[in-house]
């Protein structure tokens, strides 16, 4: 299913699944129950649903979407290079607006680059960084200057 940006700010609330490789990204299936922040994997819990909070208004669905990202109901944003979920609300060091950029339609869905707003650092699929298997599917920021149109979000109804 094709999502347009623009349908994005139209339904504030909607919730979301996200996707790269054809995995879900979201928060662990089981976690500790502190206060610390949540990694956020490739195939994480399929029902920890996304929201997306629009900051900037595009002035149509070509241009990116300067937003928040909430997993769970949990603002999203990075630390080490490292996409996190952040339960306290007092470590605002972390939370992130994400620059969330359309890019081409592909088998009828479209590719999004998620970015780190004024900055070259972007999501990556995890299985596309070097890993010698020990380290789980936390989803990475990388450096990069030409975006990499991975990620595809599905819309829930409920």
């Amino acid at each position: 299913m094709s999502v347009e940006l623009s349908s994005l700010i139209q339904k504030p609330g909607l919730k979301f699944r996200f996707f790269v490789g054809g995995e879900p990204v979201s928060r662990g299936e089981i976690e500790d129950m502190s206060m610390l922040p949540k990694p956020v994997f490739k195939g994480g819990a399929t029902d920890r649903l996304w929201t997306i909070e629009p900051v900037e208004i595009a002035p149509d669905s070509s241009k990116p979407l300067v937003c928040l990202l909430k997993c769970d109901g949990v603002l999203v944003g990075q630390r080490d290079f490292l996409v996190w979920a952040f339960l306290d609300e007092n470590d605002q060091a972390g939370i992130a607006k994400w620059v969330v950029s359309p890019g081409q339609d592909v088998d009828g869905q479209t590719k999004l680059n998620i970015a780190l707003i004024d900055s070259p650092f972007a999501w990556r699929d995890p299985d596309h960084i070097p890993n010698d298997g020990s380290r789980p599917k936390q989803i990475p920021l990388t450096e990069s200057f030409v975006p990499e149109y991975r990620f595809t979000l599905e819309p829930v109804f409920e």
